[in-house]
């Protein structure tokens, strides 16, 4: 799919070029998600990084974390901006998840406990 995966390994001179390749791993994700977007706006790296564009929690969290945990490794050697924006990433999921979960119980809801609530 053109997805890059990244091994993490002890060796000093992968150490050295891991940020280029996590840099890679999101743009490519990036680049992954625009092609089967809806939405003409352009997501990039800086885009996700500053947090003030998050779409599809879905599709992305799931193209970064098989990317860069494909094994489910713990995460190490990440640079702290990215760690963070994969920590926001799955706060933001499970709230997607969440409202899907209560949209689901609204749609299977009678009229009368949907009258109750409003």
């Amino acid at each position: 799919d053109g997805i890059y995966t990244l091994d993490f390994s002890d060796s000093d001179q992968v150490c050295q070029s891991e940020p280029n390749l996590v840099q890679v791993v999101f743009e490519e994700a990036c680049k992954y998600y625009q092609r089967r977007s809806l939405s003409s706006s352009q997501l990039t790296v800086e885009k996700l990084k500053k947090g003030g564009m998050f779409q599809a929690p879905v599709t992305l969290s799931s193209i970064l974390g098989h990317s860069l945990d494909p094994k489910g490794k713990k995460l190490r050697g990440l640079p702290e901006s990215y760690t963070k924006l994969l920590g926001t990433m799955q706060l933001e999921l499970q709230n997607y998840q969440d409202l899907e979960f209560l949209k689901l119980h609204v749609v299977q809801a009678s009229e009368s406990e949907v009258k109750n609530y409003g």
